[in-house]
């Protein structure tokens, strides 16, 4: 215990009193440190490529590949081209033929990309699907006509 030396105003000593002993420091608990910061890849955006669209793609390509033999053969018997579009290309036989075969999967596949891009990434899919979907009706269809047509297969 600490006995202080005091002294009064005129400067005499005034005999030492007993101090209370002073009271202990209260500790704040410490508080856990800061994790370690760990470098957190940011949420990587699906890939263009997935195996999925590359079988939608090659399956679209051969579908229209198949459906460009099958015009041309329906031409020989007397169809004609439906779709507006497509129809100037189909008319200047078959270079024209393919070019409108390369056009129809390449305008898909734009179309899914500007949907990629933008975000859209289900919208991009359901893009493929459909196309692939409607190409392959439309050759179901077309096989159908083609057997049917007179001079060739079930026509005959």
């Amino acid at each position: 215990m600490i006995k202080p030396i005091l002294y009064d105003d005129g400067g005499d000593v005034v005999p030492p009193k007993e101090l209370p002993e002073a009271p202990q420091p209260v500790m704040k608990p410490v508080p856990e440190p800061a994790p370690f910061y760990t470098y957190q890849k940011p949420e990587e955006k699906p890939k263009f490529w997935t195996p999925e669209r590359k079988a939608e793609t090659g399956a679209l390509a051969i579908e229209s590949a198949i459906d460009g033999y099958t015009t041309q053969k329906l031409g020989e018997h007397g169809y004609h081209e439906a779709n507006p579009i497509a129809r100037p290309l189909v008319n200047r036989g078959t270079a024209g033929q393919i070019g409108a075969s390369i056009a129809s999967p390449a305008m898909v596949l734009g179309a899914q990309y500007l949907a990629h891009k933008l975000g859209h990434d289900k919208l991009a899919d359901y893009l493929g699907r459909t196309a692939v979907a409607g190409e392959g009706l439309n050759v179901g269809r077309q096989i159908d006509l083609l057997h049917k047509a007179p001079g060739f297969g079930r026509g005959k």
